[in-house]
């Protein structure tokens, strides 16, 4: 709801009527390259998340800082390979939300740009009524996914609140594992 955090603006000198493409929305933020760093990380949680489409908070005790926070799925409640987060918010130390502002993603496995929107910035926008999705379209890869959030500063994070994707759909996430950290992702 806050907006992007550098506003772009894009054309074209023709117009493009008869193409859908990722390369031509220029609406879509371009991640730097980045290498996962979880070998030697240990995980914050490692839980399962209980079934079901409702909001569900969880907390950690003591509050743990850091710059990135991981959320990677281990499995789903359907069986499938499919991960889907509708939204993320990460708590203070009095359990309020964090301001979204500077969050960006960090990395992500896999995300569904052919058949549907399911861009991993979905799960940080603030609307719950799109998703991250991992693909789904002409390649399926297999759990583990991690979704890793830069939050643009270390800041300490007692908790979090997921929520599932809502409807029929699949990619509830069953068993998971949090990172948080200053050094998960490596340039």
């Amino acid at each position: 709801m806050t907006g992007p955090e550098k506003p772009v603006i894009a054309a074209l000198d023709h117009p493009i009527l008869d193409s859908l493409s990722q390369e031509n929305d220029f609406s879509r933020s371009r991640r730097a390259k980045v290498t996962l760093q979880l070998d030697s990380a240990t995980p914050t949680l490692e839980a399962q998340f209980g079934p079901g489409s409702q909001i569900q908070e969880i907390k950690f005790e003591p509050p743990v800082s850091g710059r990135f926070f991981c959320l990677e799925s281990l499995s789903a409640f359907d069986g499938k390979q499919f991960a889907a987060v509708a939204e993320l918010d990460l708590l203070d130390q009095l359990g309020k939300p964090l301001s979204h502002e500077g969050w960006t993603i960090a990395y992500v496995d896999s995300e569904e740009h052919e058949k549907e929107d399911g861009a991993a910035e979905n799960a940080i926008d603030g609307q719950t009524a799109n998703y991250w999705h991992t693909q789904w379209g002409s390649e399926q890869p297999n759990h583990p996914h991690q979704l890793v959030i830069d939050l643009g500063a270390a800041r300490i994070i007692s908790g979090f609140r997921y929520v599932p994707r809502q409807g029929n759909g699949g990619g509830r996430i069953k068993d998971y594992r949090i990172y948080i950290g200053d050094n998960l992702v490596k340039k």
